[in-house]
């Protein structure tokens, strides 16, 4: 019995010896699961906060950038605070202005009525001046003919007296 006890411890601690071995391949391959699980999620979890990084740099390099802009606009304050003022003041003097070319309007429009009134008049007085200067030239015309006329008679009558004075006894 002895060997059979003996053969029987000897595959006792064998069967023993595999069945820890299982038992260490199992404990291994069930920690390696869990192990590998966090590896992934680990390096989801590290590929997410690079990328959340690099979207929090872009975002500290715009806020810079629009700081900077901030800053410039800050600076510009002033200077075009100084400009509205400048174009409100201009804005109520021209208003004024125009105030005053309004309130000018009527006296302006009633000078050019009567300022046309007097052109019509003097046209009409042009227009008679020039009808008169046309009867003056006829007239001065017709005098000049009459003229011319009497003119002929006078050297018709001088002649006739020269001749009737030539004729004559003395």
């Amino acid at each position: 019995m002895a060997s059979a006890s003996g053969q029987t411890f000897e595959d006792l601690l064998i069967r023993i010896e595999q069945h820890e071995h299982g038992a260490r391949r199992r404990t291994v391959l069930y920690s390696l699961v869990p192990v590998a699980v966090a590896a992934v999620i680990l390096g989801y979890t590290a590929y997410h906060i690079q990328e959340a990084t690099l979207q929090v740099q872009a975002l500290k390099a715009q806020a810079g950038q629009y700081q900077g802009e901030s800053a410039q606009y800050k600076e510009q304050i002033p200077q075009l605070t100084l400009q509205v003022q400048d174009l409100r003041r201009q804005a109520d003097q021209y208003k004024e202005e125009a105030v005053q070319y309004k309130e000018q309007i009527p006296r302006l429009q009633a000078r050019i009525a009567d300022l046309e009134e007097k052109r019509t008049h003097a046209d009409t007085r042009l227009q008679q001046a020039m009808a008169q200067v046309q009867d003056l030239r006829r007239q001065a015309d017709r005098y000049e003919r009459e003229a011319v006329r009497c003119k002929a008679r006078v050297t018709q009558l001088q002649a006739r007296i020269a001749d009737l004075e030539g004729r004559r006894p003395r």
